[in-house]
């Protein structure tokens, strides 16, 4: 589904129109000179583990805020792969500190005082409302639609 039409989708649960302009694209390279310090130096070596081979991907929030022209805070990635192994090599890279999530297959990082997030790519499934997810491995496409994209 195209950008445009997954913003109009949004709008158009609220009573009055909303209008929103973003670009068709949105360069790396331009959202990493956005980004302060630590907060670069993090994206620059999340790019180079991509390079690498690592199957990584923004998300959420930092889409959004760089979309919409706002600054970017925290960094979300979905990882196709182990996003724990991911965590521990860039705690050996960056240092920083981490805390582990085993058991949803996350990382929370912080690194110069920004933080990082990384997911590995999952499905999930809630017993009843308000319960914590069952998570499985899943394709970026599983991980994606268990996100609320609204701007």
């Amino acid at each position: 589904m195209a950008l445009p039409h997954l913003l109009h989708l949004a709008a158009s649960l609220y009573e009055e129109p909303v209008t929103v302009s973003v670009p068709r694209s949105l360069s790396l390279d331009a959202l990493e000179r956005r980004l302060p310090g630590p907060a670069a130096d993090a994206f620059r070596a999340l790019r180079r583990y991509a390079q690498s081979g690592w199957r990584l991907y923004l998300v959420g929030g930092p889409v959004r805020d760089a979309l919409l022209g706002r600054p970017v805070g925290d960094l979300d990635f979905a990882v196709a792969g182990d996003a724990l192994a991911l965590a521990a090599e860039l705690q050996g890279e960056l240092g920083g500190e981490w805390r582990i999530h085993t058991r949803f297959g996350t990382a929370s990082g912080c690194i110069g005082g920004q933080r990082i997030d990384l997911a590995g790519a999952r499905r999930e499934r809630y017993a009843r409302p308000g319960a914590l997810p069952q998570v499985a491995p899943g394709r970026l496409e599983d991980d994606l639609t268990r996100r609320d994209f609204t701007i």
